[in-house]
This record gives structure tokens, C-alpha cells and sequence, in this order.
């Protein structure tokens, strides 16, 4: 199937959601390293001059750890750290703030590189979004660049709450990985007699500890209500496989006695979701299977702890960097600048489609990224199933919300694709053809769009063909993200 990357809206064979995956922190720093030494020639003696993000301590820590994994590569030259340390205090350029490609260009010069690295990190709601770009000294060009989604775990929380006062607070679902115990109290329904299958209701008592964001361990303790008294004291281990829900499997052992039974050995299997409320409090939904009570299923409700307040930062007043708390008169205004770019992803984040994120090209323009699926060779929706038009109509949908929602001033839109032949004559040959059919799918995406009620200018319109590949043209594994039409916000 070809895919459709809307604004920009990607036509392709592949799911879309690829270019959402949320990587870790490490993840992102060696895939850029990669990329970097993929675009140089060996022996090219390259400098990572600055990383623009909210937080020193975070750009220090992304450009030493590239710097790592650069050398570690064995590939390109880097230039010495201290000397670059230098050149950077003279020019009074700070690791996390901007510097201009002049700038940058007048720093190689006197280093002796011949390429420099710079990046940045754009907050996007949810995640961020983590970008590494490379300049020739010499010609003042971008060398290449790459765009990563960056996971916002509590590893990235702590080093970007390092940053001045004033600066945005992270959601406040970050705060939950902290809190290390939970409390809970819970009620449940189950069946425990292999003999009769009698019904019993139960009061529990739970507690657990956080090893990490995977794993858990804890105690429970229960009474059941039927015919007969039941007993329960177990305890469990806990895998969360879903980190963004809290799913999780847990395993159960201990002790099982009722008051005509006596005491017997309990083992058994759970599964269910621990869904905060807040940041100090959650329920947790969940059905088990065992022996003796054969099967139950139930909620808990609890407390995370330590408690945290609403106006915390990550890590505590008294974590590294973290700023301290002043003193402000209640009557005090707090005015808080709201950029064009944070507007349209508070506004994407509402509809939790992960067919939809945001994206930057590399003139810093906004662009909505939204997959929907053409059938092959085709520039209409025909021949689809009706699963994936119901799916195609939902996205359209909630594109066309976001639009009516979002105070842009125009659109660019411009359509793409994917060639069968390699440079030359033969893609010359090919180039009128694929120009049309990107321009065609293009138009169909603007058409569909004013079902919902967004008329936008079929002028604006251009079919690019395959001037500007994103993959290598016979990759049948990426090259689907040639096949796209760009919609491009302009504030």
C-alpha cells in the first residue's frame, strides 16, 4: 500500500507511524553519530559546536556523549574539546544557545575542520523532537541533517528541568516514574472453589516498590466474603510491556487459607493497568487466574509516593540545577509567551491520533505530519477496503479540525514521488510522469479536505516528482517516504 504524509502527508507502501517511533535518549545520539559518519568521508575532521535546548546541562550532555560515539566510530576526526572550549568562550557562544551558520562557518575556519555539527531540541507536547545538522566549512551547506522523535522518559525530564527560571514545566505525567511506592486499597469478585465454583467478594490491601520503568515488585493482602472466610498473602512480580498505559503482567506465589480449608500454597498470573489520576494517585483495573481461587477480577485504588506538589519541578528544589522556588505576590501577573509552534501541538496533542505529529523542515517552517493509504498506482481512494477508508476518513477528519483550529496564515503545499529508475536519462524520462501523479494525489488530498470544510487553493499546488528524495530511490523498505505531499504552515 502507498502511504500519505499530509502536512507533510506521506504517500506509502509502509506504515506511517514509523517516522512517530519515540526513541530513547542513547537511541537518538547514536543514530544521529551514524548518520553523521554516513555523510563524511574518513579521515574528515569534524567539530560539534553547540546543541540549542532549554538546558545547559542537557546540551553538555548530548554533545559529550555524540562526541563519544563520533570517536568511538572510528571514522571522522574530531577536534579537541578544550580547544573548542576556547574559540567558543571568545565568541561568548553558549553550548545551549543558537549560533548562526556564520557563525559556526568563522569557528571551523579557525579549528581547522572541515564540517561541524550543531543540533536542537524542540519541545512537541508529548515528546520531543531531536535534530542533528551537518555544514561544510567551506561552502557554508548543510551536509545533511536528521530529525528523531526523542521519548520524553524521566531521563530527558531531569536534564531538561535544569534549565532558567522561567522556563515551561514539563507535563505532568512525568512526574509518575518518579514516585518510587504505591499504596492501594481494592475490591474484587472471584470464584475460590475448584469444587463448586462459589463466589466470594473481596477487600485487598496492596503495596509495591518501582525497580525501573519495566519492573515492580509488592505485597497484596485480602479477605473474601462468601459461605467461608478466605485469606490471601502473596507476593509479586510485575513487568509494565506497555509503559505509555502502565499495562502489566505480574506473577503472584504465597499463601491461600480459609477457615474449613486451612492454609495452602497460592500461585497465579495477573494482568491489568495502573492509570494515574494525577500525579500522587492511580487505579489499577485487573483480572487474575490461579489455584486455589481459580479466577477474580477487580480494581485497586491508591496513592504514588512521594507525594508531589503541583508546582514541584522533576528531581526535587534540591536536584541538580533545578530551580528554587521564589516568592510571588499573588497579585502579581505571570505573563507566559506562547509560541505559534506550541499553539498547533497543544492543539494535535487533543487528538491522540498517532497517525499525526509535527515536524520542522530544515528553514524551521511547521509542518503537521498525518499518514493516510492510496491504493497502488492509483491517485484516488479506490479499490481501498473499508476498514482502511474509515481509517483514512478519521484522519482527514481530524486534519481538517486542526486547520480550522490553528491560526496559520497560508499553506504550501507540495506533492512528491517515488522514481523506478536511477539517475540519468531514464529518470529524466519518467520525471513528467511522476510530476503528474504527485500533483494528482496531491489534489485528491485538497479535495477530500473540503468535505470537512477546509477550501484550500488547488494553486498552490505543485507536483515535484522526484527533485527532492528523503530515500534511496530502490529501498523498498524506506523509499515509500518519497511518495508524500507537504503541506507546509506559514504563521
Amino acid at each position: 500500500m502507498r502511504k500519505l504524509l499530509l502536512i507533510p502527508v506521506f504517500f506509502s507502501l509502509a506504515a506511517g507511524t514509523l517516522c512517530a517511533q519515540q526513541l530513547l535518549l542513547k537511541d537518538v545520539i547514536t543514530r544521529s553519530a551514524r548518520d553523521v559518519e554516513n555523510a563524511l568521508n574518513a579521515g574528515n575532521v569534524i567539530a560539534v559546536v553547540n546543541f540549542t535546548s532549554p538546558s545547559e546541562v542537557f546540551s553538555e550532555y548530548v554533545i559529550q556523549e555524540l562526541i563519544g560515539e563520533l570517536v568511538s566510530g572510528k571514522k571522522v576526526v574530531v577536534v579537541e574539546r578544550n580547544n573548542l572550549d576556547l574559540i567558543r568562550q571568545e565568541m561568548d557562544i553558549q553550548l545551549s544557545g543558537d549560533v548562526s551558520d556564520a557563525s559556526m562557518v568563522s569557528i571551523g575556519h579557525q579549528l581547522g575542520a572541515q564540517y561541524l555539527v550543531s543540533g536542537s531540541l524542540t519541545n512537541m507536547g508529548k515528546y520531543y523532537r531531536f535534530r542533528i545538522k551537518v555544514i561544510g566549512v567551506e561552502t557554508a551547506k548543510i551536509q545533511t541533517q536528521n530529525s528523531l522523535s526523542l521519548k520524553n522518559d524521566s531521563q530527558v525530564a531531569f536534564l531538561v528541568t535544569e534549565r532558567p527560571e522561567g522556563g515551561p514545566n514539563p507535563p505532568d505525567s512525568l512526574f509518575y516514574e518518579k514516585q518510587k511506592w504505591a499504596i492501594g486499597v481494592g475490591m474484587e469478585a472471584n470464584m475460590n472453589s475448584t469444587r463448586d465454583a462459589a463466589g466470594a467478594f473481596e477487600m485487598k490491601f496492596s503495596s509495591d516498590y518501582t525497580i525501573n520503568s519495566l519492573f515492580a515488585f509488592g505485597v497484596d493482602l485480602g479477605m473474601s466474603f462468601s459461605e467461608i472466610y478466605t485469606f490471601e498473602s502473596t507476593g509479586y512480580f510485575r513487568w509494565y510491556f506497555l509503559k505509555n498505559i502502565q499495562a502489566f503482567a505480574q506473577v503472584n506465589s504465597g499463601l491461600w487459607a480459609a477457615t474449613e480449608v486451612g492454609p495452602r500454597f497460592l500461585i497465579g498470573a495477573t494482568g491489568g493497568a495502573r492509570l494515574p489520576l494525577s500525579r500522587n494517585m492511580y487505579i489499577e483495573p485487573y483480572a487474575r487466574i490461579g489455584y486455589p481461587f481459580m479466577l477474580g477480577a477487580g480494581i485497586t485504588a491508591g496513592l504514588r509516593l512521594p507525594m508531589i506538589s503541583a508546582n514541584e519541578p522533576i528531581g526535587g528544589e534540591k536536584a541538580r540545577g533545578a530551580p528554587a522556588k521564589q516568592a510571588v505576590a499573588k497579585d502579581t501577573p505571570v505573563a507566559k509567551e506562547v509560541t505559534f509552534e506550541e499553539q498547533v501541538a497543544a492543539i494535535v496533542n487533543e487528538y491522540k491520533d498517532d497517525a499525526i505529529w509535527l515536524e520542522f523542515d530544515s528553514d524551521g517552517r511547521l509542518r503537521l505530519m498525518v499518514s493516510v493509504v492510496f491504493s497502488a498506482n492509483n491517485t484516488e481512494f479506490d479499490g481501498l477496503s473499508p476498514e482502511i477508508m474509515a481509517s483514512n476518513d478519521k484522519t482527514l477528519r481530524y486534519v481538517a479540525d486542526i486547520l480550522k483550529r490553528t491560526k496559520y496564515s497560508d499553506i504550501i503545499i507540495e506533492g512528491y514521488a517515488n522514481p523506478t529508475q536511477p539517475e540519468g536519462r531514464a529518470r529524466d524520462r519518467e520525471e513528467n510522469e511522476l510530476k503528474l501523479l504527485s500533483r494528482l494525489r496531491a489534489l485528491t488530498v485538497v479535495d477530500e479536505l473540503r468535505k470537512y470544510g477546509v477550501n484550500l487553493n488547488r494553486r498552490n499546488v505543485q507536483g515535484l516528482g522526484a527533485t527532492r528524495l528523503v530515500a534511496p530511490y530502490n529501498d523498498a523498505k524506506n523509499n515509500w517516504k518519497n511518495r508524500r505531499v507537504e503541506f507546509i504552515l506559514i504563521k
